[in-house]
């Protein structure tokens, strides 16, 4: 009678156990989140090249110091740093972009392409903040001395000096 009884029992907490099984159904792997609109992957590489979603692209309205080992000083370097991290704020948490394609590629393959975040563009922000320059505009040795004609200038050589 006692393992009649058992039996009953197991029976009873199995039946329990699938029931409450088919009302709430669980899989042993963690569950993805239901996507609705995917948010653009970026990767900032330089202060004027970028990969978004797979594609590599260089920002054509744009030019940046270079990074080491390409910079002609340390003033260079620092302030293409400085840019990269800019670029980098602007980039995060980005909702949507729009890539233009300018035509052509640069030395490195990558896609010329006018770049905008959010409906804003980077270039424009970089400029803007003396963190680059627009192409055509009058070059910056970004090693020089500072000097009031070259806009932005002051602000980059600031930045590499700690500033």
């Amino acid at each position: 009678m006692f393992k009649v009884v058992i039996g009953l029992v197991s029976l009873a907490v199995a039946v329990v156990i699938i029931l409450i099984a088919a009302a709430h159904p669980t899989s042993l792997f963690a569950q993805a989140p239901a996507v609705t609109a995917s948010a653009p992957q970026i990767m900032v590489v330089h202060a004027d090249a970028l990969v978004v979603n797979g594609q590599r692209l260089r920002l054509a309205d744009e030019v940046a110091p270079q990074a080491a080992p390409y910079a002609q000083c340390v003033a260079e370097a620092v302030a293409a740093r400085q840019a990269r991290l800019r670029l980098l704020e602007l980039a995060a948490g980005a909702k949507s972009v729009s890539v233009t394609p300018t035509g052509g590629v640069d030395e490195f393959g990558r896609t010329k392409a006018q770049v905008m975040l959010d409906g804003s563009d980077p270039a424009r922000t970089l400029i803007a903040e003396g963190l680059a320059v627009a192409p055509g505009a009058k070059p910056v040795d970004w090693c020089g001395p500072v000097t009031q004609e070259a806009d932005g200038v002051a602000r980059i050589v600031m930045l590499s000096a700690g500033g």
